[in-house]
């Protein structure tokens, strides 16, 4: 697997856990996402963010749409 490939697998594991964790719709995430701009957050910091667990790296995203002023006030902490 390339390391576009892996990217994008990232990109939509984080995206899945947010789904189950949150309980919002695909298409809830992908806009709250898209509002801090989650996903090139993943790709721009894939370097280091793959050396972590999906669980912190969940973790990671939370906090930096949290900093971006994303709305998660409904989502679990």
């Amino acid at each position: 697997m390339d390391e576009r490939q892996q990217i994008t697998y990232m990109q939509a594991r984080i995206s899945r856990m947010a789904h189950e964790r949150w309980g919002l719709s695909f298409r809830e995430i992908m806009a709250l996402f898209a509002q801090g701009d989650a996903l090139g957050y993943i790709e721009r910091n894939f370097g280091l963010l793959h050396l972590e667990g999906d669980e912190s790296v969940f973790d990671d995203v939370t906090r930096y749409l949290r900093r971006k002023g994303v709305a998660l006030d409904a989502v679990p902490a």
